[in-house]
């Protein structure tokens, strides 16, 4: 059969980047009917459980095997999209958290030393005893210095302190859920996803330089869908954490959604949640191993540097936190393209028509 003629770039007309040599990957299938042995063609939660998780392990391991096998180029990606974001969010991050605590330890021990005044003034009282007679000003002083240090200083500067301290962390949290985890890791996810698919599909991986020019032209539909999937998050993570969880998981496919089949908005969130409930046990699983991973990166960060301290310590610390991210970034992001290849392929579509659809 006739290949389309290539283009001077090595890139064939129909947008597709030229084939590789990579092995395909058998996608898993829902389960049979005739398999699970229960009437109406599902098979009990505890079966499909097993096999779901089964299915997780299989992936991360294909997806750890893949990123080693070929780091740079999906580590090139991850960096070029996330590393600018990053930058902004220490920066701002810092400016409004940094010092913080400085400002609390000195409302906190600022005292003032009378030790001098009152040897003076045992001085004089020895000194009237040894006449025969009291220096009672000199008494009734002395007294009184030894209650105003027994008394524990005012705490109405640090109090103003520490609630300062607490919206600044709010600020900063919110910042970092906007910027970093509400736009730029989606929409490296979807460039990390179409990454997946080509290779997948047969094809060779995509540089930057290919996939920027689609991040590009999808630019309106990502902003109008994931700032409201993001704000929709936080004020979940608000209420007692658990609705932004949900939330999180129910907006996995997002980008993917914008990127392959161009939708936006309410439909892309809407499409995202129909798509987590056809394969939920799967989704929620690999969610869970890429919230352990984030987990472990942030403990790390916070061990080797903590937080506290002035805006340099706190704009380092945001800063090796993100590329601690970056450096795992490939692996659930492909994992998440695989479950999403998954799904649609289910509708009969191959990888090499979703590249066109990113494409076109």
């Amino acid at each position: 059969m006739d290949l389309p003629p290539r283009s001077p770039s090595g890139i064939r007309h129909n947008g597709v980047p030229p084939a590789g040599s990579g092995k395909r990957f058998t996608l898993p299938q829902p389960p049979d009917a005739a398999q699970t042995g229960t009437g109406d063609g599902e098979a009990p939660f505890s079966d499909r459980l097993v096999s779901d998780t089964k299915s997780i392990i299989e992936l991360l391991h294909w997806a750890l095997t893949a990123y080693l096998r070929h780091p740079k180029p999906l580590l090139v990606l991850a960096a070029f999209l996330i590393f600018p974001a990053s930058l902004l969010e220490s920066c701002l991050v810092a400016g409004i958290t940094g010092g913080t605590a400085d400002q609390v330890r000195i409302a906190d021990t600022t005292t003032v030393d009378f030790t001098k005044r009152r040897a003076e003034l045992a001085t004089r009282i020895q000194a009237s005893q040894a006449r025969g007679q009291i220096d009672k000003q000199a008494a009734a002083e002395l007294a009184a210095l030894t209650a105003v240090e027994a008394t524990p200083p005012p705490t109405t500067d640090v109090v103003l302190h520490r609630g300062a301290s607490w919206l600044r962390e709010k600020l900063a949290n919110l910042i970092q859920g906007l910027l970093l985890f509400g736009l730029a890791f989606p929409i490296a996810y979807g460039a990390l996803s179409i990454a997946t698919i080509d290779r997948l599909g047969g094809a060779s991986l995509p540089s930057f330089g290919d996939i920027w020019p689609i991040l590009v032209a999808r630019s309106e539909l990502f902003l109008v869908s994931l700032i409201p999937a993001a704000l929709l998050v936080a004020v979940g993570n608000a209420l007692f954490i658990l609705p932004g969880l949900v939330l999180s998981v129910l907006f996995l496919f997002v980008p993917q959604v914008v990127l392959f089949e161009k939708r936006s908005g309410r439909a892309a969130l809407l499409r995202s949640i129909d798509l987590v409930k056809s394969d939920a046990i799967r989704v929620v699983l690999a969610f869970l191993s890429f919230a352990l991973t984030g987990f472990a990166a942030a403990t790390l960060t916070e061990l080797f540097i903590p937080p506290g301290g002035d805006r340099a310590v706190v704009f380092v610390h945001f800063v090796i936190g993100d590329l601690l991210a970056v450096a795992v970034l490939p692996i659930p992001a492909m994992v998440l393209a695989r479950l999403y290849l998954d799904l649609r392929a289910r509708k009969g579509l191959t990888p090499e028509q979703l590249s066109r659809a990113a494409r076109s």
